[in-house]
């Protein structure tokens, strides 16, 4: 046995002292760490996206839920929904014990749940082991971490202190007539709402049209012209009665250019307001465009695209776009043409039941004055 480590012991000390080995075994581990890194990137890269995906669905949560935060189950189920719309499958990211209606404080910017006067609702998405959907991971599993916990959160609130400038563009022509008084009732809830829910300071007005438009009420202040401003829906009326402009046609985008005006004279007379408020137009109608009485010149194609120029002029000055569509004749063309005049955070509604136009001018201010805030 002597004889045998004798004659090996050269050999192992000549591979002890042979380095040209070496550099296998230090590109095998530079191989393991790059490896390792680049699984850790895709995981993270993962855990990227499924925040953003996350926090998509508590925006989106946030703001249907504070549309009806005045119903506890309401509230919490259009939550769910409007999460539920942002993932893929059955992946439940939104328990009831993260919907929570309170009170949004704008100067310390903080959130307080519960409280008697609830102007806001947060929302927290997660995907976790409490919900049984934490994230998985691909490459740190290696490293012992199997799953991570995600969370994100959005407050939506209404704002009783910002100033609001809101024109709505009234339809008056004659195949609007037998629905005036529906629409006088949809423009009285509008009115109290933005009374309720925003500043004194703030301008409500209305223009109306037929083929021409005309200034019907000037922009007046919330606190000092609420009287005048409701006398006025009191008295509107279709066309050719009383102040109402003549019935020559309909050309949307004639009451949506004297509104603009009306717009660039608050701002020639008050420049700075332009940047403290919330500006919107509100078009209600049942008529796209034709081309009749003082607009015979003009081809309907001629009102359509003059309507949404006007639009663009609007976005251009910061003025949100929302459409309310009375469609008795299931008119999919019409439709179409007021949901392309939306601008900026406006929206569009449609119904076929002229009764149903004050709810829709109350869901329409539950969007307006409501703002994600964290």
């Amino acid at each position: 046995m002597t004889s045998i480590v004798c004659k090996l012991a050269p050999q192992f000390v000549s591979f002890r002292d042979d380095c040209r080995g070496a550099v296998y075994i230090w590109t095998a581990f530079g191989i393991i760490g790059m490896l390792g890194f680049g699984g850790l990137a895709i995981d993270m890269s993962y855990f990227y996206v499924a925040r953003n995906q996350l926090q998509t669905s508590a925006d989106s949560a946030a703001l249907a839920a504070a549309m009806r935060m005045s119903n506890t189950t309401e509230m919490k189920a259009e939550a769910k929904k409007y999460a539920q719309m942002n993932v893929a499958g059955d992946n439940q990211i939104l328990a009831d014990a993260d919907i929570q209606r309170g009170s949004w404080d704008f100067d310390s910017k903080t959130f307080s749940a519960g409280g008697a006067n609830a102007n806001a609702v947060r929302v927290t998405t997660r995907m976790s082991q409490d919900n049984g959907n934490p994230v998985g991971t691909f490459f740190a599993n290696a490293l012992g971490f199997s799953n991570v916990n995600i969370s994100t959160s959005a407050v939506a609130a209404y704002s009783t202190d910002d100033e609001w400038d809101v024109l709505v563009v009234q339809d008056v022509t004659g195949s609007f007539s037998a629905e005036i008084g529906d629409a006088r009732e949809a423009n009285h809830v509008l009115l109290d709402c933005l009374q309720q829910r925003t500043s004194g300071d703030s301008l409500v007005g209305m223009v109306t049209f037929t083929g021409v438009a005309q200034d019907y009420a000037p922009f007046d202040t919330m606190e000092m012209g609420y009287e005048n401003l409701s006398n006025a829906i009191d008295a509107l009326d279709s066309c050719g009665n009383g102040p109402m402009p003549p019935c020559s046609g309909t050309h949307v985008g004639a009451g949506m250019e004297r509104a603009l005006e009306m717009f660039t004279e608050v701002d020639a007379a008050e420049p700075e307001r332009k940047e403290s408020s919330v500006r919107a137009m509100v078009i209600l109608g049942d008529g796209t465009h034709n081309a009749k009485g003082p607009n015979g010149h003009l081809t309907n194609q001629d009102l359509i695209d003059h309507a949404n120029a006007m639009a663009d002029q609007a976005d251009d000055n910061d003025i949100s776009i929302f459409t309310v569509f009375y469609d008795e004749n299931d008119d999919d063309a019409g439709a179409a043409f007021f949901e392309d005049l939306v601008r900026g955070e406006g929206s569009a509604l449609r119904t076929p039941d002229s009764a149903d136009l004050p709810d829709l001018f109350a869901s329409l201010c539950a969007q307006l004055p409501l703002r994600l805030v964290q």
